[in-house]
């Protein structure tokens, strides 16, 4: 993709116009290139430079067209800092400091310190530490230019405490983020732990001494990174009532502080998303409602917030009203998800790109919508995949095996499984389950084989049950619990969208 291209589509209508505004400043007379070559990529739906030259040949920007477009990508972004200037606290508070510079340097002293004491106030609330490390330095060179005073000489012992306990909550919070980049770089590539180095690697960050108590964190920042790494540990190993637990700790600390429900949505909606999550997960789908209509009604100025609520949102929806079998509310979900993906021209994370398609995909396959539900997989497969949570793209292609076998494609299955294999196999997803679900396809492929045989299904269910006591490093169990219901829909002679109707 282009970056300009990609900066552009993802501009409001707001922000594009503030940009022309900003743009034809002192430009009245003359022709405006970054406002033509906005316009023309603005116009495409995606991007194609021929186009452009071809169009704009006669034009002298033309001749320097990488470096016009580098000039527009600048021009946007200075743009947009303008017009987010005060978005969030933390460009406030930086605001703040470059206007009580400005005084400073004019000698204005008053008005310098009532600046620098409201951009104080701020950074405290928001724990914005290395901006408050910031401002305690500039009150320290102000106290020093004052008059010797037993006053100066408390306010200097003041200042220094204040500094020491900034520095030490820094720090903590510092660390705590340490663990969590370790973390997330353990999951990026699955969830399903596959091999003891990845086990090894999990329970070692949860042995770190922060993580043993939560009083360990001295700053709401640093408790929601202890919150966020011990809800992926317990949900890694399975332990759902405890993940769930660690969850709405979360989000009441999130509710709780004005940091998140004023000034940094980020954690506040990753919180909904691990409730979400524990909900589900615990089967309390009354509770899991009830934070979808939250999560849905939440307001947010800044776009990537917005974006963010989307992916959350889709992501747990869909499977909410797929599992409450409302097949209504699900397809128009499907078709809000499907336009809204297009608006954002498919620019959001691609592990939640993933999910989404995949969830989209899995509900038309409880619904019966089998050929849609390949669609959706195939348009994955063929246009966005990339080497991320092989764990999911694992059960993507189980589910292409269900939805090909209830379309009667099972010549199909059965040439689909080697490479499943070998993609499971090559992404280091090949535990004990994966191997029994392979041969459970296998075997069953040959619908006379299936008909004939129920206690060749019996055996593989029981298998398959029997797996789920493994240890952790060979579990699936959300795989499990879909290739069970399928293979119960085939002991029954049922399809297995008419099974799961049947089944509740």
């Amino acid at each position: 993709m282009d970056p300009l291209f990609d900066l552009i589509k993802k501009m409001d209508a707001a922000e594009k116009g503030y940009f022309k505004k900003f743009s034809s400043i002192g430009k009245k007379h003359e022709k405006n290139v970054g406002e033509i070559l906005f316009d023309a990529i603005d116009k495409m739906k995606e991007y194609d430079e021929t186009l452009i030259r071809k169009k704009y040949r006669n034009e002298k920007f033309i001749s320097y067209l990488p470096v016009a477009k580098q000039q527009l990508h600048e021009q946007i972004l200075r743009a947009l800092a303008n017009f987010h200037g005060e978005t969030t606290i933390y460009q406030t508070v930086d605001s703040l400091l470059t206007q009580a510079q400005v005084l400073f340097q004019k000698s204005l002293i008053p008005s310098y310190r009532k600046l620098l004491f409201r951009a104080k106030e701020l950074a405290q609330e928001s724990e914005y530490f290395s901006r408050l490390g910031d401002i305690l330095e500039k009150e320290f060179h102000d106290v020093t230019s004052q008059i010797p005073s037993r006053e100066k000489d408390e306010r200097i012992e003041k200042l220094n405490t204040e500094i020491e306990l900034v520095s030490i909550k820094e720090l903590n919070l510092r660390q705590y983020i340490y663990l969590y980049a370790r973390q997330m770089s353990i999951t990026a590539e699955s969830y399903q732990i596959r091999d003891v180095e990845i086990e090894k690697r999990h329970r070692e960050i949860m042995k770190h001494e922060l993580m043993q108590q939560e009083d360990g964190a001295l700053s709401v920042k640093a408790k929601l990174y202890f919150y966020h790494n011990k809800f992926i540990y317990h949900s890694v190993f399975h332990e759902e009532k405890e993940a769930y637990a660690t969850a709405q700790k979360m989000l009441a600390t999130c509710e709780s502080s004005v940091i998140y429900t004023k000034h940094e949505p980020f954690p506040f909606l990753t919180a909904y998303l691990y409730v979400l999550n524990g909900a589900y997960r615990n089967n309390d789908l009354a509770a899991m409602e009830k934070y979808l209509t939250q999560l849905r009604e939440l307001k947010f100025d800044i776009e990537s917030a917005r974006t963010a609520q989307f992916m959350y949102y889709m992501k747990n929806a869909l499977f909410y009203f797929s599992e409450t079998k409302n097949e209504i509310e699900f397809i128009a979900l499907v078709k809000e998800a499907d336009e809204t993906l297009q608006r954002l021209n498919y620019n959001i994370r691609k592990d939640y790109l993933l999910v989404i398609f995949d969830h989209m995909a899995l509900g038309l396959i409880k619904f019966g919508k089998y050929a849609q539900a390949i669609d959706w997989l195939e348009l994955y497969r063929n246009k966005f995949r990339n080497n991320l949570r092989y764990d999911l793209q694992t059960a993507m292609h189980f589910h292409l095996l269900i939805a090909h076998y209830e379309l009667g494609n099972y010549e199909l299955v059965q040439n689909l499984i080697v490479p499943v294999y070998r993609f499971v196999v090559r992404t280091g997803q090949q535990g004990k389950f994966e191997k029994l679900a392979l041969r459970t396809f296998r075997k069953i492929a040959n619908p006379l084989v299936a008909k004939e045989h129920p206690e060749l299904l019996e055996k593989l269910k029981n298998e398959l049950t029997t797996n789920n006591k493994e240890k952790v490093t060979e579990q699936n169990k959300d795989l499990s619990v879909l290739l069970l219901d399928f293979i119960e829909s085939k002991l029954q002679k049922k399809k297995y969208h008419e099974y799961l109707i049947a089944k509740d």
